[in-house]
């Protein structure tokens, strides 16, 4: 069959598509003569115009206003698999449509062209399927040939196998997901990370503004999760992580997200929580869980969560702001022990916004040396005098009165502030005692409580030393209380060789806080202490019962059998300095001794007796 009718439809279907094609039909058909100066027809257009369109790669179709194929050139043929002889008069719908996407005949029947939605050079992508089964997918651009009546109106589609091209894109776009899912989540666990938590969290505050949601955040910490890394290792550790985290998957469902923020910390958001109870409830279940021991290899790893709880309504409304006090809701929790949640509240955020201000206070304090030492008497009992003393910072706030500086700063974020401040602590208090070293002729000794924030300070040994060197004291009258509490087993491998730097040197070592319920015995193995100082709450409770008589009577035993000085501290009261007089204790320290001493009341206070309040 002839693939090109004469007549005006081939004139009219290459001239439309002439552009499109990237034919160059006006450059052969009109050539300008160099003579007249005016455009002549070329001779022989409909040979050269059906040699185009046969040579065509994109395939063209003509189709009545119903539909049917009148006539399609040899590409369209290449292109579907189809001849002419097998399609003209039937319409597309009825052999080139995949399975998922058939007509019902009934349907194709009725097929008009609605001539208001295909224009000239309107466009769309379709997957067809060609006579062998293959698919593709094919780009129609349409165009409409008006006639005087509808009936005669013909439509002339291109049609071009975009399927490498649409593949090619599904590529690029596989791909662009793919790194848009690594960009939002989290390697190890798979759970959403910061970026896609503030997004997901960005979307459901405004539908919550909007009153179509109320939110329920959960901030959660692991407890121990250290001691898993540090006993089994980091993979050990990684598996903790990712059963934590697909719990915690399994228990939000399909309610919100959960997030990974970094370390063993996770974030919970369930977008429509109707009330406290029910975001209550959905920590109570992860706390529960998250006890449950994890097999990992032959061992059973045993770890707990602190959660932080925020419901939407108690916030700003913003993604930090909810951010934010959810943190605040986690410091809580794990300050009140661990294991357990706590929930935000207005009262929490004022006493975090006043303690913000303090630090800011507390901070131009520093920088201004606005801080100083008082002085807390220590007696001998054996020889019935006052032997040193123990020097801590105060400072004046202005509107609490004479604080304690170093009594809230336990967080890690406060090491600085720590450091500074027991250096002013060190620094004032070698001073001061060189002074009534000097004035008495007595070889009283200064006593100051230093952190692990100090002791991993470079050179903080060679530092005090200088200080002791230039003030013409000794350093063995120089002790360095270190708390039980903050000096763990476990952290003692980063510090272990300063404090044996020190020890060196001629500094002694109190180990503070001793009998507190939180060290051991054990420490005494790690390093060398010089001095036993018993923890104030185990004094305060002396009285409360046999059990803590016997413990400070083996502790006192303990030290003399160790050949180490031993101290009791918080003797408020004189029934607990007439039990250590009997329990044979030689050091004391507290208000039956003596409160705080300003630096420049010392001089005084030795000139007079001490007067032990006995009773």
């Amino acid at each position: 069959m002839d693939f090109f009718p004469l007549g005006y439809e081939v004139m009219l279907l290459v001239t439309l598509f002439a552009g499109s094609l990237g034919f160059f039909i006006r450059g052969i058909t009109l050539k300008r003569s160099a003579s007249t100066g005016r455009e002549a027809v070329f001779g022989n257009d409909t040979a050269i115009l059906k040699l185009v369109v046969k040579h065509a790669h994109d395939g063209l179709i003509l189709q009545d206003i119903t539909g049917r194929i009148e006539w399609i050139n040899p590409a369209y043929t290449r292109i579907t698999g189809y001849t002419a002889a097998e399609i003209i008069g039937r319409r597309p719908q009825e052999f080139i449509l995949t399975p998922e996407n058939q007509i019902p005949a009934e349907e194709i029947a009725k097929f008009k062209f609605d001539l208001s939605q295909v224009s000239n050079g309107s466009e769309e992508v379709i997957r067809n399927q060609r006579k062998n089964g293959e698919y593709f997918w094919n780009q129609l651009t349409f165009a409409v040939v008006e006639a005087e009546q509808e009936r005669d109106t013909k439509v002339i589609i291109i049609c071009r196998d975009v399927t490498s091209q649409v593949e090619h894109l599904k590529q690029i776009e596989d791909a662009q997901n793919r790194l848009k899912y690594q960009a939002e989540h989290d390697d190890l666990t798979g759970l959403a990370n910061r970026s896609k938590l503030a997004e997901h969290l960005e979307g459901v505050l405004e539908a919550a503004q909007r009153g179509q949601a109320s939110i329920g955040f959960l901030h959660i910490d692991l407890d121990h999760f250290k001691d898993v890394n540090d006993t089994f290792g980091h993979g050990a550790g990684d598996a903790v992580l990712v059963h934590v985290a697909n719990l915690l998957d399994r228990i939000v469902d399909r309610k919100g997200i959960v997030a990974r923020m970094g370390g063993d910390e996770f974030v919970a958001v369930l977008d429509h929580a109707p009330d406290r109870q029910s975001i209550e409830a959905a920590a109570d279940t992860i706390l529960e869980q998250i006890r449950l021991p994890i097999s990992w290899e032959e061992h059973q790893l045993h770890i707990g969560c602190s959660i932080g709880l925020v419901s939407g309504a108690d916030t700003s409304g913003t993604v930090s702001g909810i951010i934010n006090s959810a943190d605040l809701a986690l410091y809580e929790a794990k300050a009140n022990g661990r294991d357990q949640h706590f929930w935000y509240s207005r009262t929490l955020g004022e006493k975090h916004r006043q303690n913000r201000l303090n630090l800011e206070l507390l901070d131009k304090a520093l920088d201004d040396e606005g801080l100083r030492i008082v002085l807390l008497p220590q007696y001998c009992l054996n020889r019935q005098t006052v032997v040193g003393f123990e020097a801590a910072v105060r400072w004046d706030h202005p509107s609490l009165g004479e604080v304690d500086p170093l009594a809230d700063l336990t967080a890690a974020d406060d090491v600085s502030r720590t450091a500074r401040l027991e250096d002013i602590a060190l620094r004032k208090g070698i001073e001061t005692l060189s002074t009534i070293q000097a004035s008495s002729n007595q070889p009283y000794h200064i006593s100051v409580n230093v952190s692990p924030a100090s002791l991993r300070l470079k050179g903080f040994a060679e530092r005090l030393h200088g200080l002791c060197h230039e003030a013409e004291v000794s350093a063995d009258t120089v002790y360095l209380e270190l708390n039980e509490r903050l000096v763990r087993a476990d952290e003692l491998g980063s510090m272990l060789k300063v404090i044996e730097d020190l020890s060196g040197m001629g500094f002694r070592i109190t180990l503070d806080g001793f009998g507190g319920g939180y060290g051991s015995a054990g420490q005494l193995r790690d390093f060398k202490a010089n001095l036993l100082k018993i923890s104030p709450d185990l004094i305060a409770r002396l009285n409360a019962g046999t059990m803590e008589q016997h413990l400070v009577q083996s502790i006192i035993q303990l030290a003399k059998k160790l050949d180490l000085k031993v101290m009791a501290e918080g003797v408020d009261k004189p029934e607990l300095l007439q039990a250590l007089q009997t329990f044979d204790c030689p050091l004391v320290q507290g208000a039956v001794i003596g409160g705080a001493l300003r630096p420049e009341m010392i001089e005084s206070f030795l000139r007079q007796p001490v007067l032990l309040k006995t009773g």
